[in-house]
């Protein structure tokens, strides 16, 4: 199971994207953490942003999947 936190910010471009994924551990590295935290931050710029929420929600899907 996961967990996604997101926060955005508006710059003068586009957004400021600030993801964190935490999820929890399993088999041995739970012995040793409950939980596993990864960050990720970079900008949406205008140009995905006029593509719409489709393709600002495939952005955002690949982003969290490369951080799970």
């Amino acid at each position: 199971m996961a967990e996604v936190e997101m926060m955005l910010f508006h710059t003068g471009g586009g957004l400021e994207v600030i993801l964190e994924v935490d999820r929890r551990a399993t088999g041995v590295a739970s012995l040793f953490t409950s939980e596993f935290e990864q960050r990720g931050r970079w900008q949406l710029g205008a140009h995905t942003l006029a593509q719409g929420p489709d393709a600002v929600a495939r952005e955002l899907e690949a982003r969290i999947r490369a951080l799970l």
